[in-house]
This record gives C-alpha cells, structure tokens and sequence, in this order.
C-alpha cells in the first residue's frame, strides 16, 4: 500500500502524459458552467426551478426539510461556485487540479441520479422509457458528457503507474535497446558471421596423370 502511494502524485491536468493541452478545453466550460449555475442559483427562479429534482432526491430531499428551499439553493450554489474556485486554481495547482476535477465529478454523479429519481422523465407520450422527455429526461442525460469531462481531467491530474502503461501502449511497442539488451542471456544474443565462414570454398579437383 505505502510503495502503491509513493507512485501516485498529483499534477496539472493539462501537463500530464502525452499531448493533452486540449484538456484545458474542458476545464474551463466546467469553470464557465459552475460560475454560471452557481450564481443563479442566489435567485428565487432557480431555486423553485431546482426544487422538484431535491423533493424527489434521496439524496438531498434533506436539504429542503433542513434548510427550505430557498436555503438549500444556496448550499447547493456556495458549492458551484467553489467548485468553480478550485478548478481554476488547478489551471496553476496540482492538488487544486485533482480537487476541482473530483468535486466537479461527485457534482454531475448526483444529477445523474436525478434522472431515476424525477417524475416525467420518461415520454409517456411516445410510448414511455427509452423514449425521454426534453425536460427533465435530456436535461439530465446531458450530465453524462459533463461527468466524462470531469473524470478525464480527474485521471489527468492523478499520475500513476498506469499512466506509465499508457505511455508504453501509445507509442513503441518494442522495449527500449538497453533494457532489451540487458534481458538477452548471452546463449540468445545473435552473433555476426566470421569471415572465414563467409568465404566460399572452391571444389577440390583431381588432376590426372
């Protein structure tokens, strides 16, 4: 377990393996989203908006029997918002990177619950569940591009020994010559041909006399 944690360190997304600038890219539409949703969530719209998803939510339906619903909007927007915080301070912070990344995943993990939880999800109209309605079915199905966002900038920021794997997979295939060298017992390694077993021999021929 100790050595396992010793290979495991933390890292901008957008400066691990590979060539994976574009990384960024997703970092700051979650960035845009979370400060966007966080900040309505201060208003009375969004909070009656959000309320039926929570009522219905096993689990955060507690936060409306704590709070009302007007308070469990703002728990849920102090947590936007600083999720938000930590994803753009993991542009520049490797334990931030990680952070975000995972807070930014348990986000979209619970509105992913929502849609088994919320009434009207399936279309009854056009002959009920796989067919979703556009509000709340698609709605939420759209969470699952966000989570996968999430989770790659997640694994980014978390090096590891498979991240050494991948490395291997994504390029040479062959092991490098030292290594291979070093593998090779002495009855295995190939040896050039001398020159005396190069040289052709002419037919003996006898004269007669």
């Amino acid at each position: 377990m100790t050595t396992l944690t010793n290979q495991i360190r933390l890292q901008v997304a957008e400066k691990s393996a590979g060539s994976l600038n574009f990384l960024a890219l997703l970092r700051w539409a979650l960035v845009i989203i979370f400060l966007w949703f966080g900040g309505m969530k201060f208003t009375a719209y969004e909070a009656a908006g959000i309320a039926p998803f929570i009522e219905h939510s096993p689990i955060m339906s507690w936060l409306h029997a704590l709070l009302g619903v007007q308070g469990a909007s703002y728990v849920i927007g102090v947590i936007e918002l600083s999720t938000a915080a930590a994803l753009i301070v993991g542009a520049f912070q490797p334990i931030f990177s990680a952070l975000g990344a995972a807070m930014s995943a348990a986000t979209y993990l619970i509105t992913l619950t929502f849609f088994l939880s919320t009434p009207g999800v399936a279309e009854a109209t056009a002959g009920g569940f796989p067919a979703i309605s556009a509000a709340p079915g698609q709605f939420f199905l759209k969470d699952l591009v966000l989570l996968a966002a999430s989770l790659s900038l997640l694994f980014a920021s978390v090096q590891g020994p498979w991240l050494n794997v991948q490395k291997l997979s994504d390029g040479n295939p062959c092991l490098p010559i030292a290594s291979a060298t070093a593998s090779m017992s002495p009855r295995s390694e190939h040896r050039l041909p001398s020159d005396n077993s190069t040289k052709t021999r002419r037919p003996r021929t006898h004269r007669l006399r």
